[in-house]
């Protein structure tokens, strides 16, 4: 120790006190902390997190975080920090360089199937191709049939009686009924019925149908086709042949005695409401 240490030393001995940085001295209007390494174990070890503005003063602190230094990074590119394989679902696995300038329509190039109808801002010409079974039958309604016909005897019941005579002398051969709404809601029904007539004593042919109902305005009564086909004689035509409203009873006037004939009624009439037996 020079002279001038001890000099320093022993002219300040007096102002020294302790602190929990170490030992503090002035000399002149200047002020040293000296480190106290007696109870500082941890000097000089290399810590992640400072507590104390002494650590932050006296200790060396890393990053742990970041493992790489500045220099290994010095002069290096985007493409050399991240130089690693990507893995598309659902796609084989792309390097970064190739994915370079790759548009999205390039990432992504696969079909897409379309399993329903929910656009409802579809233009005329995509209803057009709508089919009857798909969810858009509301925005697309067909203007006619539901492509089914039924059949008297299995689908419905249809019975043919001649006023004045009992029981019934009109037996059903072959009955068919196609019911189908119009753009508007409206349903409608054509059809096709055929009986045979017997007995000893003519009258008006009454056919009900059941599970319909004529269109119910008043005083509306349709009318349809009717003719028949006699074994003996030539064909013979009704007198007339109406549906009154709000019922479910066809009725035929022949213009002479119908019975031993084939009788035919057809048309295609109005109906106030769907058939119940219609799908």
């Amino acid at each position: 120790m020079n002279k001038k240490t001890k000099a320093f030393l022993k002219q300040n001995s007096n102002n020294k006190y302790k602190s929990s940085s170490g030992n503090v001295a002035s000399v002149g209007n200047e002020v040293l902390i000296i480190p106290n390494h007696s109870g500082d174990n941890s000097a000089g070890r290399v810590l992640t997190t400072p507590t104390t503005d002494y650590e932050i003063a006296n200790k060396k602190y890393v990053d742990t975080q970041f493992p790489v230094t500045h220099a290994s990074t010095t002069g290096q590119t985007t493409d050399d920090h991240h130089n690693e394989s990507h893995t598309l679902s659902s796609h084989s696995t792309k390097d970064h360089s190739e994915l370079t300038s790759v548009t999205s329509d390039q990432h992504h190039a696969q079909s897409h199937t379309i399993v329903s109808h929910s656009d409802t801002t579809a233009t005329g010409a995509e209803l057009d191709t709508l089919t009857n079974t798909s969810v858009a039958d509301s925005l697309h309604k067909h203007l006619i049939n539901t492509d089914k016909q039924y059949l008297g005897g299995t689908d419905f019941t249809i019975t043919g009686a001649i006023s004045g005579i009992s029981p019934p002398t009109a037996t059903n051969i072959r009955s068919v009924a196609i019911p189908y709404q119009t753009s508007d809601g409206a349903w409608r029904m054509k059809f096709n019925f055929c009986f045979s007539l017997s007995g000893t004593s003519s009258g008006i042919l009454i056919i009900t149908l059941t599970g319909i109902i004529s269109k119910n305005i008043a005083n509306y009564h349709q009318s349809f086709t009717a003719g028949s086909s006699s074994n003996t004689i030539d064909s013979n035509w009704a007198k007339f042949n109406t549906i009154p409203p709000n019922t479910n009873t066809f009725k035929i006037q022949p213009d002479d005695d119908p019975l031993g004939d084939y009788w035919t009624i057809s048309g295609d009439i109005e109906l106030d409401s769907k058939p119940t037996w219609a799908d």
